[in-house]
């Protein structure tokens, strides 16, 4: 078997480094019993001055070879006011 070596850009290092910490906090904020939070890993994360918690752009690189659709979905927060 020959082996092959696979060179990086660096966009697609910081795509994977940012889809792992995400699917590991999720899981650890499961363990929790907590509510996920897709952007507290956010706010450690030593790219974040750089990529601006836009992760959508920064997964790009890993979104554009995947046949799965990524839809965002927001859980609806009852208005005050109206109560809807």
């Amino acid at each position: 078997m020959k082996n092959k070596t696979t060179v990086l850009a660096q966009e697609e290092k910081v795509a994977i480094d940012c889809a792992v910490r995400h699917i590991s906090e999720l899981f650890h904020q499961c363990t929790e019993h907590r509510e996920a939070d897709f952007g507290e890993v956010c706010s450690q994360c030593q790219y974040m001055p750089e990529c601006n918690c836009d992760f959508l752009n920064t997964l790009e690189p890993l979104l554009r070879h995947t046949t799965e659709d990524f839809i965002l979905a927001a859980k609806k927060e009852l208005n005050d006011k109206t109560g809807r």
